[in-house]
């Protein structure tokens, strides 16, 4: 119920006239910053994944992170489909009271999706009752390979996060990856194995 009412306050406070003055997109560390440590989650996945892609970063999909932080606006974009070579792309937002550099918000926001993995059953394929665990799966999707994220300073002393994942991921009710040896299904075409990530 807290996290909720804080939600929804925080929400409140940057919806009207909070937009962001232009910020630009995460340097080259941010960037990085972002793809290890969603990399680092993707590999140590339990169960094991056996056809887990290892992302890379995406500037137009960072660009499009970033220009939708910037509006400072709590919600999905609607705008996803058919970007770039991408027919969907998956969005992951976080929102914190307070600012932060932006290495720091990309950490808070990646450990909060993170910790859902404690809400997520694999065998069942569904959250625990109650519960959120729909930005952990998408973090995870295994065919999900290129990453953009943004942060925005919002008016009212609110921060940001806005990843984007293409191809999205959460579709078909599908499991985010299939369980096995690492690499042990990788994808046709995917000729090496990185720290157990295709």
């Amino acid at each position: 119920y807290v996290v909720f009412i804080v939600l929804v306050t925080l929400s409140l406070i940057i919806g009207s006239n909070a937009r962001a003055v232009n910020q630009p997109p995460l340097n080259i560390f941010d960037a990085n910053h972002a793809v290890d440590a969603h990399n680092f989650n993707r590999a140590n996945v339990i169960p094991r994944a056996s056809n887990m892609l290892k992302m890379s970063w995406n500037s137009s999909l960072g660009k499009l992170a970033q220009n939708y932080a910037n509006n400072c606006v709590y919600k999905h974009s609607k705008n996803r489909t058919n970007i770039g070579s991408f027919w969907y792309v998956g969005e992951n937002m976080y929102l914190q009271s307070y600012f932060d550099t932006r290495s720091k918000a990309l950490d808070n926001a990646i450990g909060s999706w993170q910790s859902e993995s404690d809400n997520y059953n694999y065998q069942i394929n569904r959250c625990s009752s109650g519960e959120l665990c729909g930005h952990y799966t998408q973090m995870v999707w295994a065919d999900s390979h290129a990453l953009g994220c943004g942060v925005a300073n919002c008016r009212n002393t609110a921060q940001l996060v806005i990843c984007n994942y293409g191809p999205g991921g959460n579709v078909n009710r599908a499991r985010p990856y299939q369980s096995g040896s690492s690499c042990s299904n990788c994808p046709y075409g995917t000729v090496t194995c990185s720290n157990r990530l295709c």
